[in-house]
């Protein structure tokens, strides 16, 4: 309570009481003071609305409260690993949060960018083709943070070797052994090439001849003639 009314010498009444003022309407505070050995009850003051550029309004400032809204610098940094999340503004009474860098990134995508004080990192689609006489290379993973890059396409084998497979979208030609053999009655045909995509090929030695000729040379598994007539 505080007191109320006037007490003076020449008159014939005294102080009253009064209860302090309990509430102010919604946006203002209880400001000031209600004290009882003097006539001063609460006044309701507006409730601070913005701050300074960079900082945000903190604390409360309630309508049955006696302080109001104070000032508190905008966080501007964050711990390792996370980065500023949400917005800090001087007419509201929030700061920015930190926030986990982000870990991974939807199937058929990478983390591109970097994780700083300001920014998560972004994601990209994985690249998905390459020029002709190129595939892709590497890795691309939603956890990773590169993309495939293009690289040319095998051109050469080691002698002996020929080009398997193809070259095409994650797949180089894989260099391939030379076929050395045919079965017995067969021989090798066609060329196996360090820069070919061919093996040889096994075809059936000849048998036999017209009437009147007979089988020359030789038809073996290791070589590429066949008998003559």
């Amino acid at each position: 309570q505080h007191k109320t009314g006037v007490c003076t010498p020449a008159g014939s009444t005294d102080y009253g009481c009064a209860p302090c003022s309990a509430s102010c309407p919604a946006g203002q505070f209880l400001s000031g003071a209600c004290d009882p050995a003097a006539t001063d009850d609460y006044v309701c003051a507006s409730c601070r609305a913005s701050c300074a550029v960079g900082e945000f309004l903190s604390g409360a400032c309630a309508t049955t409260g006696t302080s109001d809204y104070g000032c508190t610098a905008c966080r501007s940094s964050c711990p390792p690993g996370s980065f500023l999340d949400g917005p800090c503004v001087a007419t509201a009474t929030a700061d920015h949060a930190c926030a986990a860098c982000r870990s991974t990134c939807p199937a058929g995508q990478f983390r591109t960018g970097a994780c700083t004080s300001n920014a998560d990192y972004g994601c990209a689609s994985c690249r998905a083709s390459c020029a002709a006489g190129q595939y892709l290379s590497g890795a691309c993973t939603a956890t990773g943070r590169s993309d495939y890059v293009c690289a040319a396409c095998r051109a050469s084998c080691p002698a002996g070797q020929y080009l398997g497979g193809t070259c095409a979208g994650r797949e180089n030609h894989e260099c391939k052994a030379c076929r050395s053999s045919c079965p017995v009655g067969q021989r090798l045909t066609g060329t196996c090439s360090a820069t070919g995509t061919a093996n040889f090929g096994c075809a059936p030695c000849r048998t036999s001849c017209p009437a009147g000729q007979h089988l020359t040379g030789t038809c073996t598994t290791t070589g590429s003639s066949d008998f003559g007539c």
